[in-house]
């Protein structure tokens, strides 16, 4: 493959940043392959067949969600993207999901915690394909060069597996050591609660950190890559537009077309800030628009506002 030259370098933190939300893919990973059969098996009183049907029919459910969220991503259409929406939207559903996988309601006969394996470990997976298929996706739309991709994909595995060694060592170094009560560890069914927890917490963490963070825009200065401020009313979120400009330190600003008039216009250009609004398809006001001096329009009827 041909490496393009004037792609943008990717900073150490976006890349840092990127590959971190794997931590919680790597988690997941060895929840279902280490520890979800002896949980339940060993612990729990299920028998190892109905517990390993479960596992497998939420591994075959997953293999047809990821061409399905795959195809919902690439279809998406929002203020925030494509990916970054189903990205912020797995954060809370995926750990909470893992949380009650280890942590069955009591009482429940063998049939029912199959039952509850099953939904509960879809759900798991189902949940983490909409961080994991968009995360994936997005790393050829950060950059178009090839060993700039190479590299950013080497972050994601060695997380991911970081993420997942990681916790299989501290689960069973920690998590369950043998005690008094339970001289072989692996039987300690606090321990697989106190892993739910910490994995939980670490999948959640993640997640929300490789999805945003103001390090990872404020890192592409100096790449050519232009940054701004989109919002929708003069007033929005003060302390977060204040956060905003001192870590990504904007280049434009992206206001709803109906923000945009003669006094502000005269502040924002005064600040030397490229003025981008948004929405704009009526003619009318896209010729407003233009006598004010604006730098661009950001448009869903491209033919309409061509028309002279």
């Amino acid at each position: 493959m041909v490496t393009d030259p004037t792609a943008p370098k990717l900073g150490f933190f976006t890349r840092l940043l990127y590959g971190t939300g794997s931590i919680g893919y790597g988690v997941k990973d060895v929840a279902f392959r280490s520890f979800l059969l002896l949980y339940y098996n060993q612990v729990v009183g299920v028998r190892a067949e109905l517990v390993s049907f479960a596992i497998l029919v939420a591994l075959v459910v997953d293999a047809i969600s990821d061409p399905i969220v795959g195809q919902w991503s690439d279809s998406l259409r929002t203020r925030l993207g494509r990916r970054h929406p189903l990205m912020f939207a797995s954060a809370l559903p995926a750990s909470a999901s893992l949380l009650l996988l280890f942590f069955p309601p009591s009482g429940m006969s063998d049939s029912q915690i199959f039952w509850y394996i099953l939904v509960v470990g879809c759900c798991v997976r189902t949940f983490i394909t909409f961080y994991e298929i968009p995360s994936s996706a997005l790393a050829p739309e950060l950059t178009s060069n090839y060993d700039e991709r190479t590299s950013i994909a080497s972050y994601r595995y060695f997380f991911a597996y970081l993420g997942g060694v990681g916790m299989a060592f501290l689960t069973l170094l920690v998590f369950l050591a043998p005690t008094e009560e339970y001289p072989v560890g692996q039987l300690n069914p606090a321990g697989y609660e106190t892993f739910a927890i910490v994995g939980a917490a670490l999948m959640l963490g993640a997640i929300l950190l490789s999805s945003f963070d103001p390090i990872v825009l404020g890192s592409l200065g100096g790449t050519g890559v232009r940054r701004a401020f989109l919002f929708d009313r003069e007033n929005t979120g003060l302390l977060r537009a204040a956060l905003f400009h001192a870590a990504v330190r904007p280049e434009g600003l992206h206001p709803h077309h109906a923000l945009c008039d003669p006094r502000r216009m005269r502040r924002w250009k005064r600040a030397g800030l490229f003025v981008n609004p948004w929405t704009v398809n009526a003619p009318d006001e896209a010729r407003r628009l233009e006598a004010l001096g604006v730098d661009g329009l950001v448009t869903d009827d491209v033919p309409a506002l061509s028309r002279p």
